[in-house]
């Protein structure tokens, strides 16, 4: 397990590269703030287009979970363990300041004994000291590197298909739909629950994976009756907007509301931002 945030994990970007290379099992933490460079030491969720598409070199891949409560963030960790020993591949945790220095009550999950993890098939350092050819820099001959990047890339596939989480709020019959993640669908969800009180049809998606990102909820939705999407993100520009648009394929209008700097999202501001999008639209 590592943590930092984002300028750290930018540091960390090639020893990542390398645990997905050497088949290395990692949980890796990322508490993002306010950026590029040095940035702030505030809440941000400018980390999106790193965590997702350039967590390091080679072409690698990792699941990447965004938890919004600290309930859910205690879960996925526990759960990143289970994925990261089955896959023999780093997985990251994306979280912002906010989630990171806020207290809220949490039910650990059970006690697991690390005489139950099976390190066998990968360990540096087996039983008595040997290595057993298991290296952390490994220098493949092409033919075997290319072979290991196709066995990644039909593990990577397969995610897609049984490890996407995602929650979807208030669908069914909604005409504006807002997709947000972490500290930023709390807030939306708030300015949600107001919007339905005065009578407005505005439902929410929350990717929890944000890779594999959950492409069919906004490939499911019925676009004869949805207006837009409204992407919330904690960055400017909105960073999760061409992930939603590869999906939405310019079925309906894709709108974007953010702060960013370490600049944080607040009710009012979201309410506004989406009640204008909607209102507009009538």
């Amino acid at each position: 397990l590592t943590s930092s945030s984002g300028p750290g994990i930018s540091l960390k970007a090639e020893g990542i590269s390398y645990l997905a290379s050497a088949q290395l099992p990692a949980v890796i933490v990322n508490i993002s703030r306010g950026g590029p460079g040095l940035g702030s030491i505030q809440p941000a969720q400018s980390d999106y287009l790193q965590a997702t598409k350039a967590l390091g070199h080679g072409g690698f891949r990792t699941l990447v979970f965004a938890p919004a409560t600290l309930q859910e963030a205690v879960d996925l960790t526990y759960e990143a363990w289970e994925y990261a020993e089955r896959d023999r591949n780093p997985v990251l945790i994306l979280m912002d300041g906010c989630l990171g220095a806020i207290m809220e009550e949490v039910e650990l999950p059970p006690m697991k004994e690390l005489s139950t993890v099976n390190t066998e098939d990968w360990s540096l350092a087996k039983v008595g000291g040997r290595t057993d050819n298991h290296m952390i820099t490994p220098i493949l001959p092409e033919p075997a590197l290319e072979m290991l990047n196709k066995f990644k890339g039909f593990a990577y596939k397969g995610w897609e298909f049984s490890d996407v989480k995602v929650e979807e709020y208030l669908l069914e019959d909604a005409e504006y739909v807002v997709v947000a993640y972490g500290i930023a669908a709390r807030v939306a969800k708030e300015a949600i629950n107001t919007l339905r009180e005065e009578g407005y049809k505005v439902g929410m998606i929350r990717p929890i994976t944000l890779y594999p990102f959950p492409k069919a909820s906004l490939n499911n939705l019925d676009y004869s009756k949805v207006k837009g999407i409204i992407d919330i993100e904690m960055t400017i520009p909105a960073q999760m907007r061409d992930d939603i648009e590869l999906q939405v394929k310019g079925r309906c209008p894709v709108h974007e509301y953010g702060r960013s700097g370490g600049m944080l999202l607040d009710d009012e501001g979201v309410y506004e931002a989406i009640s204008n999008i909607v209102k507009e639209g009538e």
